[in-house]
């Protein structure tokens, strides 16, 4: 674990550690038998990002499909963001959990749309980012899948 360089005892209570893909906020009164140890939620989460090519003349049921899929994952705890977007004929799902865990029960509920998505259009990449501990998780369950796996090595969070 790496010290991060900086005192923010002063305004948070705490100093800055960091390691691996989280960052710690040590609450620096430990010495006084307090302790507070926070960790990003961000620090186990899995994104995916699959790319439907749909089928000429199909956009609209497409659409409509989408609304599907919104109402499966709605309820669905452990999902960080969940959204669609569409260039002519190309579809995108933009979304994250907050880890594999969270994927699965994400793909359990949305496994009868994605079936029918097959109908009007082909997915025709799938991409799932994250901490390379997360998407070891994934492997064997979605073995059966064309997934492209891309491990987490840094960035900003806020």
């Amino acid at each position: 674990m790496q010290y991060l360089g900086f005192d923010a005892n002063r305004e948070f209570g705490c100093v800055g550690w960091r390691g691996g893909d989280f960052l710690f906020l040590v609450d620096d009164s430990q010495r006084f038998g307090k302790s507070l140890v926070t960790m990003s939620k961000l620090s186990k989460s899995v994104s995916i990002h699959p790319y439907f090519k749909i089928h000429e003349g199909r956009v609209d049921d497409f659409k409509a499909l989408i609304e599907q899929f919104i109402e499966s994952t709605s309820p669905e705890e452990g999902c960080l963001y969940y959204d669609f977007s569409i260039n002519g004929d190309m579809a995108y799902c933009r979304e994250a959990y907050a880890d594999a865990d969270a994927v699965l029960v994400h793909l359990g509920n949305v496994g009868a749309h994605i079936e029918a998505s097959a109908a009007f259009s082909d997915m025709i990449r799938l991409e799932l980012h994250g901490p390379a501990a997360e998407l070891d998780k994934l492997r064997e369950p979605l073995k059966e899948l064309p997934v492209e796996y891309f491990e987490h090595v840094g960035g900003v969070q806020r």
